[in-house]
């Protein structure tokens, strides 16, 4: 419980609403995740238009922590592609 409350705090109060329920991830399309099969490490605004900075980052960290160097490779590549001014890496 106490890693939900912080990865909570970590990230921006304006993140997109579909993230809180997975029943709410699998209304969205699959392109707004990394891990599509599995409706993991969402990375879309919500208007599925532009990717998000804040989850970006988080998604690259969470797949660092369970050792998912797919993910993990793919996060950083949209950071480098997208957010090149504003991400410096890990």
């Amino acid at each position: 419980m106490k890693g939900k409350l912080l990865v909570k705090c970590m990230l921006s109060k304006d993140l997109p609403k579909y993230i809180e329920k997975k029943s709410s991830r699998e209304k969205k399309p699959k392109h707004f995740f990394l891990d599509p099969k599995h409706r993991k490490y969402p990375v879309m605004q919500d208007n599925g238009k532009a990717y998000d900075y804040d989850l970006l980052v988080a998604a690259r960290r969470r797949s660092a922590q369970y050792k998912d160097k797919k993910i993990y490779k793919k996060a950083g590549k949209l950071l480098k592609k997208y957010f090149k001014d504003k991400y410096t890496g890990d």
